[in-house]
């Protein structure tokens, strides 16, 4: 084996090494917050805010899981859940079953395009309440998936590695 085959044996390994390190370190966050019951105005109050750490790592995906009603009372008022703005649930009308007799299961998935409000490491969420009575909602749960953010040495490493391939197949050539 040559000198330059084992240098790009080195510098192979060490790159598959940085990528090894750099995917151990996916993990998951959630949160919950308790049952809630509004106030029985027909405005916008804050039900509570989602906290979690990303430690550095990027969130790939995320949902949000609730019921309409809770333990007090099974149903609830016509409204609308917000998590940082986007409509993440709602109750649309007194025929509808979150209404009637609840307590109704709702999810919601996040989009890519959505992604962008984890960063900060909270999420508020929201009701809008449209009609009478009181906004019930059971606890609700944000859970999410995340992947490591590659730090800028990762990359230095990785163009200098590509820089020394280069140089050694411009010297072969």
């Amino acid at each position: 084996m040559t000198k330059q085959q084992k240098l790009v044996g080195r510098i192979a390994a060490a790159l598959a090494g940085c990528v090894v390190a750099s995917a151990s370190h996916a993990g998951t966050f959630s949160d919950t917050l308790p049952q809630f019951s509004g106030s029985g105005a027909n405005t916008v109050q804050t039900v509570g805010v989602f906290t979690f750490d990303l430690a550095g790592q990027a969130v790939t995906s995320a949902r949000i899981d609730g019921t309409f009603g809770n333990s007090l009372v099974s149903s609830t008022s016509v409204h609308s859940v917000f998590a940082d703005g986007i409509l993440v649930a709602s109750c649309s009308d007194k025929t509808a079953f979150c209404w009637t007799t609840g307590p109704e299961a709702w999810s919601y998935e996040f989009t890519g395009a959505e992604l962008d409000i984890f960063a900060d490491g909270q999420v508020v969420l929201t009701t809008e309440q449209t009609d009478c009575c009181t906004v019930r909602l059971g606890t609700t749960t944000l859970s999410g998936v995340t992947s490591p953010v590659p730090e800028p040495e990762t990359f230095g490493m990785l163009i200098a590695g590509l820089g020394i391939l280069a140089a050694l197949k411009r010297r072969r050539g």
